[in-house]
């Protein structure tokens, strides 16, 4: 059988970068978290250095210090926020757009009792509750 081969079949097949704070498991949630924390540390300890070595008021490596890690916290949130923004995006459009070919194979159904000819009608039943199979197919792949 012949899958539907449309531009947006696979939208929910999108490449991993290799910087995506994405979550699969409750231990990648917890290594990326780790992984944040300890970058913000090491900053943190080279700052608390530098200001030491300067030999400034500890009051100015203070706010210099945790307004760039606010700075840095941020920046990596908003990274992680995005693209759980953009991750639920295609997944509503991934629905859409499933919802839209099992209604068009359902009209198709519904259509054939037109065709006089017995064997385009088979072949267009066919056809269409292939479309929907692949459809629900994908769904249950989306959902996971």
């Amino acid at each position: 059988m012949k899958h539907y081969q449309h531009e947006l079949a696979h939208s929910y097949e999108h490449k991993q970068s290799l910087f995506s704070f994405g979550s699969g498991s409750l231990f990648q949630s917890l290594t990326t978290a780790g992984t944040i924390g300890v970058l913000v540390a090491v900053i943190g300890f080279a700052l608390n250095a530098l200001w030491h070595y300067r030999q400034s008021a500890w009051y100015l490596g203070a706010t210099f210090q945790s307004t760039l890690q606010l700075l840095i916290v941020t920046f990596l949130v908003t990274i992680v926020l995005e693209q759980r923004r953009k991750r639920s995006i295609r997944h509503t459009l991934e629905l859409a757009f499933l919802n839209h070919h099992i209604r068009n194979a359902i009209t198709q159904m519904a259509s054939v009792s037109y065709i006089e000819n017995p064997e385009k009608q088979e072949r267009l039943m066919f056809e269409a509750a292939g479309r929907i199979s692949e459809a629900l197919f994908r769904l249950q792949t989306v959902r996971t």
